[in-house]
């Protein structure tokens, strides 16, 4: 990801989907395995300073309800899901836009392996969000560059989803911080 420029060029509709979504599945099982690793380790070293016990209480719930088998249940449909619903959104955006360019196939194989930097969740704190913020620009670079765009078009195509994501993000952290009890 650090050539992304150059890899995004050769990314085009060729081929079967296969090897792409399997990269995007392994990365995602890895993020969410290291992130839960982080939360439940985060959780036993600071639990016993809590002295609240509704928050106490709390945490203890949200630990349990985040068991290791139902994680790596679930975690594979969530992402298929996950990679599904943001291809057809970047897909349609770009046929919006270009229609010529748009390329569903190239699409999903953009996104699949832009998710490369969210291996970054193994740093704590500071891991998952570098990574997050990386996979956006891989995601815009790669849109412009695996799909021959300017710019100008990249940024009409793939800016309205960013902004749709970053006020959603923003409202699901207002919701959370609502829902803990202090």
């Amino acid at each position: 990801m650090l050539a992304a420029p150059r890899f995004f060029s050769g990314v085009r509709s060729s081929g079967s989907l296969k090897r792409p979504v399997a990269f995007y599945l392994l990365i995602g099982i890895f993020q969410a395995l290291t992130e839960r690793l982080w939360y439940l380790m985060s959780m036993r070293a600071f639990g016993g300073f809590i002295e609240d016990p509704q928050l106490h209480a709390w945490m203890g719930s949200v630990t349990h309800d985040m068991s290791l088998p139902m994680t790596l249940l679930i975690s594979p449909f969530t992402l298929l899901l996950q990679l599904a619903v943001l291809s057809v959104l970047y897909h349609v955006m770009i046929r919006l836009v270009e229609p010529r360019a748009a390329d569903l196939p190239t699409t999903v194989r953009v996104i699949s392996y832009s998710a490369a930097p969210t291996v970054l969740s193994v740093v704590p704190l500071v891991g998952p969000v570098v990574g997050s913020l990386w996979f956006v620009v891989c995601t815009f670079v790669g849109v412009k560059y695996a799909h021959r765009l300017p710019w100008s078009r990249t940024a009409l195509a793939i800016g309205p989803l960013l902004g749709l994501g970053f006020a959603l993000t923003v409202q699901l952290l207002r919701m959370f911080m609502s829902s803990v009890p202090m």
